[in-house]
């Protein structure tokens, strides 16, 4: 569950903000309070698979995010728009409670749209729920956005880019993309008995400049001999013949995923592979491996390897059930990258 306001604003003390000025609207008769984002994350389908949620989270410019001091508010919205896109459209945005296209998501308690008031960096008083009208104008990537409640006397505003992060699979590029492996080199672990009817093995895949990790579930009499010849399906079930869908936990991303690393192992780009077939046959020690496999976001991962995979026996091991959480090795993102 997406945590309400990130929880400590003592985090703020290592984020930067891009600004912007305010100034009187004498028509309206309200000051107008310049803000700043703070977080500007894409959830995808969070809610459902026909719209797309976003987080956006506004800091109020009284607020110093590098000493911590002044009095302000920070505000989240929880936000739902109709169709599959990546950029928070222009609209207006009210306070619901039926998860409707061209809302946001009232405050239950624990999670939705509220503020939260700070007096140097102390939180003064409980979360407020959100309840006044969000405007958003764009033009490209430069955004006006302003948020007024009818009895506050101030209107919130901002004005400039927004990066939106994908904070539903981290690193995940949002626009789908196309990749092929040609793999150069492959190893495999082996982790026997799932519980669940299958046997587990993890396949690790090699390029230039891609990883493809993937974990399969085959029958009960896969041994470490080899991995058994199939055409294994994405299902996040442990059935026999099937991969398990990527996931990300804690800074690492478990198989089954695609990534590019950096120099020093971290992961850049990835592909959180979902769907698709992976399959494996063997002659001689030797063996074929085509995968045609789609992504979380919906970029198409393609992968290719011939030759040998030394296979490893960690039967005695548990098993990386991912009901469970993995035991298996995950890959790791930089623990300096700012993800949720």
């Amino acid at each position: 569950m997406k945590k309400i306001l990130f929880a400590l604003f003592a985090v703020l003390l290592t984020v930067g903000f891009t600004s912007c000025g305010g100034e009187k609207d004498p028509d309206k008769g309200k000051a107008e309070l310049a803000t700043n984002v703070y977080g500007a994350d894409w959830y995808g389908t969070y809610y459902s698979d026909v719209t797309t949620n976003f987080l956006l989270t506004l800091l109020d410019e009284t607020v110093d995010p590098e000493g911590g001091e002044g009095d302000g508010w920070m505000l989240q919205f929880d936000l739902i728009v109709d169709g599959l896109v990546n950029e928070l459209p222009a609209g207006e945005y009210v306070c619901s409670e039926g998860l409707e296209a061209g809302t946001y998501v009232a405050f239950d308690g624990e999670a939705g749209s509220a503020k939260i008031h700070y007096v140097d960096a102390e939180q003064e008083g409980d979360i407020e729920s959100l309840t006044g009208t969000l405007t958003v104008e764009k033009n490209g990537s430069n955004y006006v956005i302003k948020y007024e409640e009818e009895n506050d006397t101030i209107i919130r505003t901002y004005e400039g880019a927004i990066e939106w992060t994908n904070a539903l699979y981290p690193l995940e590029p949002m626009t789908p993309t196309s990749v092929t492996v040609n793999a150069t080199s492959a190893s495999a672990s082996f982790y026997g008995d799932t519980g669940y009817g299958s046997a587990n093995f993890t396949a690790t895949f090699q390029s230039n400049d891609y990883i493809v990790m993937m974990d399969l579930y085959t029958d009960m009499t896969a041994t470490a001999a080899s991995i058994p010849a199939a055409t294994y399906d994405g299902a996040n079930t442990a059935a026999p013949n099937t991969f398990a869908p990527g996931m990300y936990s804690y800074g690492n991303l478990y198989p089954s995923i695609c990534a590019q690393l950096d120099a020093q192992g971290y992961v850049t780009v990835a592909f959180y592979l979902a769907t698709g077939t992976f399959t494996i046959s063997e002659a001689n020690g030797t063996y074929t491996v085509s995968g045609n496999m789609t992504s979380a976001c919906g970029s198409t991962v393609n992968v290719s390897y011939t030759g040998e995979i030394e296979i490893t026996d960690n039967s005695q091991a548990a098993s990386p059930k991912k009901v469970e959480g993995r035991n298996v090795s995950g890959l790791r993102i930089n623990p300096m990258r700012r993800v949720k």
